[in-house]
């Protein structure tokens, strides 16, 4: 007996529904290597989630060669199919947040695991005003990978996250709070932690084992420098930091989280000439918000924002006509 895949028998799960996603979005970018980035994925993976979803469906849905990339009509006719798919859960979940208008006030948040320690003093006005003027309200804070917390708030599972992504798509709002440093470390005990920084070079550091954390987003320079070498994976960043510590890996992590490490001699930066670089955070929502608690939440947001930035270029004005003293560090 011939098998019968889920979408012939007319339900999906959701690793077909991650498969088609993924698909979608190779058609979008013009074939797996420019989807590598947009998806934070190696190419080796692209090529295996396309082949798995070809043997689900048992057809053929594009063409790969030294010609470019081009869909078979078979192809063409899934993409389109998973298109109209994916507006009608959209849909599906507008005309839920439609029916909960009536219900409590409630905002659903995730964060990447200690995320939210970063930006705390830029949120915490906000959070305890919204608080204040919407008493009932039911707030619930999780923790997810940058990815899966993008994807929870396009399928409308959540309201909001707060997240470092360097990835920005059309069908979601950023609204950027603050700017972190990432930096990439090793540990006392690696062999490259008492190496000059002139002796050291790309090529010496690939050589060795990284730390990566799973589902987040790298710049393209980056993501393209790791494919290929060894790596362990924690989406933590103090899981990560400790790992790192143990000298046998290198990490790219928050500067600000891990200075207390650097200052204590555990880990040391390399080459930030090339590694580092600076990630916005923000609260991201669905481009369209229907949650009126959600509203009343990023107004707050913005007229304290507003009123930190307005606040601090008038630190700055006066700063400027006195002699400079020492600033904290944030």
């Amino acid at each position: 007996m011939s098998r019968q895949s889920n979408y012939v028998l007319g339900y999906l799960n959701d690793s077909d529904l991650r498969l088609l996603r993924i698909f979608s979005t190779i058609v979008e970018c013009g074939g797996v290597t420019p989807a590598e980035s947009q998806l934070n994925m190696a190419n080796s993976t692209l090529s295996s989630h396309l082949a798995a979803l070809e043997d689900n469906l048992q057809m053929k849905l594009c063409r790969r060669g030294r010609a470019g990339f081009e869909l078979t009509p078979e192809g063409r006719m899934v993409y389109e199919a998973a298109e109209r798919m994916f507006r009608s859960l959209e849909d599906f979940g507008r005309s839920v947040q439609r029916a909960k208008v009536a219900s409590p006030a409630q905002l659903r948040i995730l964060v990447p695991d200690t995320l939210i320690c970063v930006v705390f003093d830029e949120l915490l006005p906000a959070f305890r005003r919204v608080v204040a003027e919407v008493p009932d309200i039911f707030i619930d804070i999780d923790v997810a990978s940058p990815a899966d917390i993008d994807q929870a708030v396009i399928d409308g599972k959540i309201d909001m996250g707060i997240n470092s992504s360097l990835r920005r798509t059309h069908n979601l709002r950023f609204y950027d709070v603050r700017q972190e440093t990432m930096a990439l470390f090793c540990g006392a005990g690696h062999p490259l932690f008492t190496v000059p920084d002139s002796a050291l070079s790309v090529e010496k550091l690939l050589k060795h084992k990284f730390v990566r954390a799973h589902g987040s987003y790298y710049p393209k320079k980056i993501l393209h420098m790791l494919q290929g070498v060894s790596s362990s994976s924690c989406i933590p960043v103090d899981a990560r930091a400790l790992l790192v510590a143990t000298g046998h890996y290198l990490g790219l992590m928050p500067e600000e989280v891990v200075r207390p490490y650097v200052q204590r001699g555990l880990l040391r930066e390399l080459m930030p000439e090339v590694f580092r670089y600076p990630n916005d955070l923000s609260i991201v929502t669905r481009a369209e918000v229907e949650n009126p608690a959600l509203t009343k939440f990023l107004d707050i947001l913005e007229e304290e924002l507003t009123a930190e930035h307005a606040q601090a270029s008038q630190s700055a004005g006066r700063r400027a006509k006195k002699p400079s003293r020492p600033r904290r560090r944030v």
